[in-house]
């Protein structure tokens, strides 16, 4: 079966990207790779047959600035429909304003700053075959959690996901924070005879395919929860492992485990979560299933390694997504822009290089660009109408429109927003530099965040 209705979260202006937002662009406009970051999960939906998706913007002008945009520049033969909600509303309430308007058995809810080219259609059809409750894609990371943890600790900035032996079924969801491994304990007698794992080297890249009926169900049952993905998937996860779901008696994170499952279990961890995991350990050890019936089943969907998955949540992450993109084989699969199969790198025709300028592979330079003599770029996206001067060079950085360089400056590893203007001989290193702003001729910056606005409280 198709899934044809979807939910797209794109947010407002974030605070999170700060400077890069702070002249006004929401965060569904931020370019990535030269493109509207919003622009990844419409084709995500649309190479998905979707055919009617509603864009949730908070904010009225960040809702006029999207829904311009899309009018504008999206072609695709989706129907899509820009709603407006306050500032700073949450997720779960942005989606049950749109209950009558989704028509579908089953709809996607996804993160408007998920970039990836993990197959949709791949999803719904193991949301259908397992006629699951809510599916959920799950990625591996490139980088293990265990290298950047010190010995001893809990990992940070991770998800912990219980799946069982098949790693079909999502079990456990729960997040790295303090009050989340407070909550939840992990029996180690589960883990170490192999009737399930607990992971910490999965992202949850944030895009949901939800059973309709189920999710209202439970919206109905916890009115007070607000965040998808903190509270409501959490709750649907643990009331799978209950007979009768969503009964205000039977939400087991509240209700200590039974003595029988207890006995079987000696050992724990406290430094990870999995109290509610008791009752999917008895299960499972029966061989019955999920509490030996059937009433939800959460699916994991875990997308092969070839596939691409990224967030451009926070200043760091967005960095990430731009940098993967300067890898060939990543733009040519995600991009529009044409690349050069000879250089391996995406320069448009009518950029004008001067003598010696070079733009090395793993490169984007859009239109209208003037680079001067001598001009190195590398590993860089260079946004539309840029005038860079003599000498000037450019490594493992992003330039956005109109943006002016001047002659002898150099500028690594930095974010540098539209209309901004680097003065002669400037070095620039680690930096953010938000919209229109002057840096002084001759000066040195070093891992500074510089702009016009203040940092958003």
């Amino acid at each position: 079966m198709q899934l044809s209705h979807a939910v797209l979260l794109a947010g407002g202006v974030s605070k999170q990207l700060h400077p890069l937002t702070s002249a006004g662009t929401p965060k569904a406009l931020v370019p990535v790779g030269n493109q509207a970051l919003i622009s990844f999960p419409l084709k995500t939906l649309e190479q998905g047959g979707v055919t009617h998706t509603f864009v949730v913007v908070e904010g009225e002008a960040a809702t006029s600035k999207v829904s311009h945009w899309i009018s504008k520049n999206y072609g695709g033969k989706m129907h899509v429909e820009v709603r407006s909600v306050t500032e700073d509303s949450s997720s779960a309430a942005a989606v049950a304003q749109l209950k009558d308007d989704l028509k579908a058995d089953s709809f996607i809810v996804l993160s408007g700053d998920l970039v990836s080219d993990v197959p949709l259609k791949a999803l719904a059809a193991s949301h259908y075959v397992t006629e699951a409750t809510v599916t959920v894609l799950l990625k591996e990371k490139r980088i293990s959690p265990a290298s950047e943890t010190k010995p001893g600790k809990a990992p940070k900035n991770v998800d912990y996901i219980g799946l069982d032996t098949q790693q079909k079924q999502l079990t456990f969801i729960a997040g790295s924070t303090p009050e989340a491994r407070r909550q939840v304990r992990v029996p180690l007698a589960a883990l170490q005879d192999g009737r399930l794992s607990l992971r910490t080297d999965l992202m949850d890249a944030h895009l949901y395919i939800f059973h309709k009926h189920t999710f209202f169900k439970a919206l109905e049952a916890r009115p007070a929860y607000e965040s998808i993905r903190q509270d409501l998937l959490p709750y649907m996860v643990r009331q799978q492992h209950s007979r009768h779901p969503f009964s205000s008696k039977q939400d087991s994170n509240h209700q200590p485990p039974s003595p029988s499952a207890s006995q079987r279990l000696q050992q724990s961890d406290s430094l990870t979560p999995g109290s509610q995991l008791v009752d999917v350990i008895s299960s499972v050890s029966k061989g019955t299933g999920v509490s030996g019936h059937r009433n939800m089943w959460c699916s994991a969907y875990v997308a092969n390694k070839e596939g691409y998955c990224g967030r451009a949540n926070t200043l760091q992450a967005y960095s990430e997504v731009n940098r993967d993109l300067t890898s060939f084989d990543l733009a040519s699969r995600l991009l529009t822009e044409k690349p050069n199969s000879r250089f391996e790198n995406f320069v448009h025709e009518s950029v004008q290089l001067g003598s010696k300028a070079t733009v090395s592979a793993g490169c984007i330079v859009a239109k209208g660009n003037v680079l001067g003599d001598r001009c190195s770029v590398k590993r860089s996206i260079i946004g539309t109408t840029c005038k860079l001067g003599n000498s000037v060079k450019i490594v493992s950085s992003i330039v956005m429109d109109d943006v002016i360089v001047e002659e002898g400056s150099h500028i690594q590893n930095s974010i540098i927003c539209s209309g901004s203007h680097v003065q002669a001989r400037c070095s620039v290193r680690d930096c953010k530099v938000g919209p229109g702003f002057k840096l002084s001729e001759g000066s040195e910056y070093r891992d500074e965040v510089l702009s016009k606005a203040k940092v958003p409280q």
